[in-house]
């Protein structure tokens, strides 16, 4: 009995001798974790601010073009609400993906070049900044969840640089959202706590923020991920009688101003964004379709080996992925799978994470990490899972396509987990359950990467061979530092390294980890200027100089495939194009039933790309197509519901007769077109046109414009109605005589969202400043 007992004694002496010997990591000054921050995100993305690496895809196609238009008609002292320069013309200012109102895309109107060009070094610093804005909020969120300096700083690398963020550089507005989750969260939780009004609002301030930064899906994502904080605080507060009596009321007007003041700040661009989305292409998705971009099954050892099917980078592209069907087929995956399923965020975060679980989880906000990790996953899913089926049905979560996006909720909470874990070990005191769980988890997590850098776990997949060289490589470092984190982890928890050293090992191992997985796609040696170089006489031939000479050009043909110009190039040469590139389009953009000839001649098509007769493609002038005003005295009337269908079945001749939904208020003569009628263009803007007509008859005033309902024409000065003419375009009625008729975009949704964010700018200043004063009084 007394060995026994001595037996315990000194084993708890021991312990304590070892808590003695690890002593907790010294926390660093915030000056230096800045600073550090600064460092790793200039070695992460120095090829880019030094303008030897530029973005691609998307970035090329869309972000550029489409920023570059915003920042250079802003820097004129112009609101680009409509762009006549894509796509015939469609609305810009209302494409919520455009994030005109996000304060840090207006900054870039300050690097506009004398030809109206945005500078691509500043749009990349300007994402770039983001990396190092997500940093400091994660390591102030994991701070206030009392981690180690240390540990916040793995943690904080191991998010900002995680796949999901670096391989949406592409997408900006992902990155955007993402990167101000962490102040999000930190100032939400820690308003909600504290019952504190000034902190919610600033919570609701940013949140808002990020919403205008212009993406719908990680803005509903944002917002569920919230909603479970605050639900779980509210259960457990009520549970563990935190939250009594008045203080109940308080707890909820914390969660609920957030939302409100969110809500509000959005509303300048949510407002015109539903309205343009109620009209485009993409309003309504089939399970099918938005379930396209599911995370497969096998996609979970990503985590561990982040190109197990392969890569896709600007130079090759080597991803293999059978995806599976709603109905259970497999097929190819498209190559952009890769970076919408791409989510690996390290194997330091991955071991210290799961060892943090583990270890911490009696930790209430350790537990509520784990569930939203785990929801995180079964989400993304998608059709692969159950838990998305459930969501399509509810109001807006079948809107969208990747549900694998969901994944964020999971890199989120493994990267904090991570910083827990990291402070168990040197928490530890030597505990050997401790030590096993730590060597038990890097043990398994050694041998899956030892199985995918043998090729073994591949051949599992049935990977391509040319798949398994790319990913033999990457698991065989993932396998390299897991190794080193197990055997410096170890000694740590034994108290025979210095946890500083340890940390900072795990530190650099994280970060390096990371840029090594990450380096090749976000590098292109393509400058986006580059991609859009004409040559100045053919801009200058295509370039419309309103109000004398207005017209469009047909740069694209579809048989055979060719495109002249980037399909955006209009944005940047003010050059009026048929084609574009949009992930959002209108719906009615082509009337039916019309070949490309008669599409183009009614579109004001003045030059087009042909084939010469050496089956070259060439642009040709056409001599017959409509301006882009004229004036017709007939007219049809077909419902708007049959007009469609009506068209297609027979062949109008559009330039004698006008197809309108609805009875114009004039009457018309029935005759053909006058020719000594007169239209003249008398001014051209982006956002507003007046034209001076004068005829003999009463007619129609036809537009080859886009049809739109913040499109308001006026007569001689007065409200007119605005008709929608041949299924897509624009017309207004006119009486006989000199008149002088005039569009202007008027969008009542911006006035009423413009409204509503003043509004609640107004109120959270009051809000956040007005108790400060009171507590100095």
């Amino acid at each position: 009995m007394k060995q026994k007992l001595q037996a315990k004694v000194s084993s708890k002496d021991e312990k304590k001798f070892v808590k003695q010997l690890i002593k907790p990591p010294k926390d660093l000054p915030i000056s230096i974790v800045l600073i550090i921050f600064a460092v790793t995100t200039a070695i992460f993305f120095w090829g880019h601010l030094a303008g030897t690496s530029f973005f691609w895809e998307d970035f090329v196609e869309y972000i550029y073009p489409t920023q570059s238009f915003a920042a250079a008609e802003f820097a004129r002292g112009v609101i680009p609400f409509w762009n006549p320069y894509t796509f015939a013309g469609m609305p810009f200012l209302a494409d919520l993906q455009v994030g005109f109102f996000y304060p840090f895309n207006r900054i870039l109107s300050l690097f506009v070049d004398s030809n109206g060009w945005l500078s691509v070094g500043w749009l990349q610093f300007i994402i770039i900044l983001h990396f190092f804005i997500a940093q400091t909020g994660m390591y102030l969120l994991c701070r206030e969840h009392k981690l180690s300096s240390i540990g916040s700083m793995i943690s904080s690398v191991s998010y900002s640089f995680s796949m999901i963020l670096v391989c949406h550089v592409i997408h900006p507005m992902i990155v955007e959202h993402l990167a101000w989750l962490p102040f999000i969260i930190l100032f939400f939780s820690k308003g909600i706590k504290s019952r504190r009004i000034r902190l919610a609002v600033i919570a609701g301030l940013l949140l808002g923020m990020s919403f205008l930064s212009g993406h719908p899906q990680m803005t509903l994502y944002e917002m569920l991920l919230i909603g479970f904080l605050f639900l779980w605080e509210l259960v457990l507060g009520l549970k563990n009688k935190e939250i009594a009596g008045a203080g109940v009321i308080r707890f909820l007007l914390c969660g609920i101003i957030p939302i409100i003041i969110s809500v509000g700040i959005f509303a300048i661009q949510y407002l015109p964004s539903k309205e343009l989305a109620t009209l485009s292409q993409r309003n309504e998705l089939t399970y099918e379709k938005s379930s396209e971009g599911s995370l497969e099954f096998k996609q979970l050892f990503c985590s561990i080996s982040p190109n197990l099917f392969g890569s896709v980078n600007p130079k090759e592209n080597s991803f293999s992925l059978k995806s599976t069907g709603t109905d259970g087929s497999s097929k190819d995956a498209p190559y952009y799978y890769y970076w919408e399923t791409a989510y690996y965020f390290g194997i330091a975060a991955l071991l210290l994470g799961l060892f943090g679980t583990f270890t911490q989880i009696k930790n209430r906000f350790v537990i509520f990490l784990v569930i939203i990790s785990g929801f995180g996953v079964i989400f993304a899913l998608g059709s692969n899972g159950f838990l998305y089926s459930l969501f399509f049905n509810l109001p807006l979560f079948g809107s969208f396509r990747n549900p694998s996006r969901m994944i964020f909720f999971t890199v989120f909470a493994m990267s904090i987990l991570a910083g827990f874990g990291f402070d168990a070990l040197w928490n530890s005191g030597g505990e050997r359950k401790t030590i096993l769980k730590f060597s038990l988890i890097s043990i398994g997590l050694i041998f899956i990467s030892f199985l995918a850098s043998t090729g073994s776990l591949h051949s599992a997949f049935e990977s391509q061979s040319g798949v398994l060289s790319a990913s033999d490589e990457t698991s065989t470092i993932t396998l390299f530092f897991a190794i080193v984190i197990f055997v410096f982890g170890y000694l740590a928890a034994k108290g025979k390294i210095k946890i500083e050293i340890v940390g900072g090992l795990i530190f650099i191992i994280a970060f390096v980890d990371l840029l090594f997985i990450s380096s090749e796609f976000i590098s292109s040696k393509q400058d986006p200027k580059k991609s859009y170089a004409v040559e100045p006489e053919l801009k200058q031939l295509f370039k419309p100089n309103p109000p004398k000479e207005i017209f469009r050009i047909n740069a694209r043909m579809y048989n055979p495939s060719y495109s002249a110009m980037m399909r955006n190039q209009g944005l940047l040469d003010k050059i009026m194009m048929l084609e574009g590139y949009n992930p959002l389009r209108l719906e009615k953009v082509i009337p039916p039933d019309l070949s490309r000839n008669e599409l183009n001649a009614l579109y004001n098509v003045k030059y087009q790309i042909d084939l010469n007769p050496d089956r070259q493609p060439v642009f040709n002038k056409r001599d017959l197509f409509f301006q882009r005003a004229w004036l017709l005295h007939n007219a049809i009337i077909i419902p708007e519901k049959q007009v469609f269908d009506e068209m297609k079945k027979k062949h109008f001749d559009l330039s004698v007769v006008a197809i309108l939904e609805e009875q114009p208020d004039v009457k018309l003569p029935g005759l053909e077109p006058d020719s000594s009628d007169v239209v003249e263009c008398l001014d051209y803007q982006s956002n507003s046109f007046k034209y001076k007509v004068n005829s003999q008859n009463a007619g129609i005033l036809c537009f080859s414009e886009i049809w739109y309902p913040a499109w308001k024409p006026y007569i001689d000065g007065k409200p007119a109605k605005l008709l929608r003419l041949d299924y897509c375009l624009r017309a207004v009625a006119l009486d006989r005589g000199i008149h002088t008729v005039e569009m202007r975009y008027e969008s009542e949704t911006f006035k009423t969202g413009a409204y509503i964010t003043l509004f609640t700018l107004i109120l959270s200043i009051i809000l956040i400043f007005i108790p400060i004063r009171k507590n100095k009084e």
